[in-house]
């Protein structure tokens, strides 16, 4: 009788060690769901990042930095979701205008193709080319805020004296000639008998007539007619073709 409870009790430990041992399907099962989730929740950051900034993030690295920049007083950062199974980043490939996520290793899912794509928006990508556009505009004004603030560097330097060209910031005050973010031109610059002007090299690429920062009056922008102006996707064209 006590031979017979302890072959038992052995038998009913080795089961139970077996069972132990053995990947239990509700825990890969568990492991599938929380992957797609965390995959869902990372495919809304990277749509976001392509609503506020008009493409999609070269790699999760520069989305994060992104987002840490946005609240850089915010108590805890937008955590990056990463796959359950290995605790390593999701897998990210970028194809043109088009992405896919998936889990780093598949096998850990016991083959399944756990993964995601970029969304199709209709219309709304018209919107993400527009902030895109509206992001260069406001490049453009800052480039030429910049260089102006050196300019007027060089002029307390040289008995306000203003430069005869760009040239002679270099490299003192800048190190590379200043170009205009959409076009990849350098900027304009005019020395006047009472002052400068930093100029736009393209403004109706931004649909303005005159796009420029003057001593005088600090940013000036006309508006092109409404019928001249150019499509912001159009004009997001250029970027990729090239001045």
């Amino acid at each position: 009788m006590a031979k017979r409870l302890l072959d038992g009790t052995v038998r009913t430990a080795l089961f139970c060690g077996l069972l132990w041992l053995a990947p239990a399907p509700a825990l890969a099962q568990d492991k599938s769901t929380e992957a797609w989730q965390r995959l869902s929740r990372l495919q809304c950051l990277v749509e976001h990042f392509f609503m506020e900034t008009g493409v999609y993030p070269l790699d999760l690295n520069e989305m994060d930095q992104y987002y840490r920049g946005k609240a850089p007083r915010a108590p805890k950062p937008i955590p990056i979701p990463v796959d359950p199974a290995t605790n390593q980043p999701f897998t990210y490939k970028l194809e043109g205008r088009k992405y896919s996520l998936s889990v780093p290793d598949s096998a850990k899912y016991g083959g399944s193709r756990i993964s995601v794509g970029s969304m199709d928006w209709g219309y709304l990508k018209d919107i993400a080319d527009l902030q895109r556009f509206t992001e260069f505009v406001k490049s453009q004004q800052n480039m030429l805020k910049f260089v102006a603030t050196y300019v007027e560097m060089y002029a307390k330097d040289h008995a306000a004296q203003y430069p005869t060209t760009l040239d002679d910031l270099l490299p003192k005050y800048l190190q590379k000639m200043p170009s205009d973010p959409l076009t990849g031109k350098n900027l304009a610059y005019k020395k006047l008998v009472d002052g400068y002007e930093i100029s736009c090299p393209n403004p109706e690429k931004y649909g303005m007539k005159t796009f420029k920062y003057s001593s005088a009056k600090g940013i000036e922008m006309e508006q092109m007619p409404r019928g001249d102006q150019p499509k912001a996707p159009k004009a997001l064209e250029d970027i990729k073709n090239g001045p």
